[in-house]
């Protein structure tokens, strides 16, 4: 009977001993998980509508157009201004932005602005119906 007892003790101890390493192995893999890839943003500023007509022309020649999404703006001054109700990330590369608008030509509107990624300094962008077009960065242009 001593021994029974010896047995069990033992095949106890290797029972807890198993429960450790397999918990310890478990939270291991669950720490070794890939980060979140960073979410795309286009850098508050202005940014230069090009038309695709040909060969992209330098800033001075674009028509301008505002984007500051930490002040939640998308404008241009002369012919409308977007205030962002609610920005998505719909890939690592796009986003879709809900907006409240007021354009000269249409009057206000609520708005779909779906902007994607090119490189660090442009992007396309496409909403109202209108086709993608491309945003080029024009820091030099405030």
């Amino acid at each position: 009977m001593n021994r029974n007892r010896r047995y069990f003790g033992l095949a106890f101890f290797v029972a807890v001993l198993l429960c450790l390493m397999c918990s310890s192995i478990a939270a291991l893999a669950q720490s070794i998980t890939k980060p979140a890839p960073e979410k795309w943003r286009p850098k508050d500023g202005p940014y230069g509508l090009d038309p695709g007509t040909g060969p992209t022309p330098p800033c001075e020649q674009l028509t301008l157009h505002n984007i500051e999404l930490d002040k939640l703006s998308i404008s241009n001054d002369e012919m409308y201004k977007c205030k962002i109700r609610k920005i998505t990330d719909t890939a690592t590369d796009a986003l879709r932005i809900d907006a409240d608008c007021d354009d000269v030509r249409s009057g206000k509107s609520k708005d779909v602005i779906l902007p994607r990624r090119i490189d660090d300094s442009s992007f396309r962008m496409k909403w109202r119906g209108y086709r993608e077009y491309r945003y080029v960065y024009c820091p030099d242009r405030n």
